[in-house]
Order: C-alpha cells, then structure tokens, then sequence
C-alpha cells in the first residue's frame, strides 16, 4: 500500500518528466490553462538583430478556474505549513508538492530548499 500512496504524490512508479510537472503545475497556477512550452525567447540574426520573437500561446485547458481555486490553497499550505515548509520564502508566493516531489511557484524566482 505505501507504493499508491509515493504514487499519489508523483513519486515510486510514476513516470513523468520534470516538464510535465512543471507544465501542470504551471497550468495550475494559470487558472487550467497550460501554455505551450518552448526554449527561446527570441531568434536573432548573426549581426544580433531579433528575427522573431516568441509569443506564449494556449496549448490546452487541462481544469476550470474554479477547480485551479480550489487547488491552489492546497498548493500554498504544502510550502507554508506542510512537508516543505523549509522551502517558503517571503519574497515569492508559492505552492508545492513536497521537499522530494515536484513544486510550483507562481513568483519571479524559485525559493531555495532546506
């Protein structure tokens, strides 16, 4: 039974990448909607000047916002009184999983873990 338990909480036999995580998280945090991922910000041309630049866009509504409601609390009480609770900061509002799981933090920067 422990081993449903780890899985519930994304660990033991569970097999998602830390951009899932991240990507459900964020979607999470942006009230159901996942944005699609990307690695630029911008492509520029070899004398330096921008080409393109990326746009965010919508890639799926994974939850309503009134479910995202729900579960950001939860999210939040994980990082401010629960199992990484070492890893709140005051600087950034955050949510989380656990100290081993994956985290979510809707601030400007991840807080550092104890």
């Amino acid at each position: 039974m422990p081993g449903v338990a780890y899985s519930a909480i994304g660990q033991q036999d569970v097999a998602a990448s830390a951009l899932q995580n991240a990507l459900v998280a964020a979607g999470i945090a942006n009230h159901g909607t996942v944005m699609a991922p990307h690695l630029m910000a911008q492509i520029t041309s070899s004398a330096g000047n921008v080409v393109s630049t990326y746009k965010p866009n919508p890639w799926q509504v994974a939850a309503t916002p009134a479910t995202t409601a729900k579960i950001i609390p939860l999210m939040q009480q994980v990082v401010t009184n629960g199992t990484a609770s070492g890893s709140a900061s005051r600087l950034v509002t955050g949510g989380g999983q656990d100290r081993n799981g994956p985290g979510a933090f809707n601030g400007q920067k991840p807080p550092t873990t104890g």
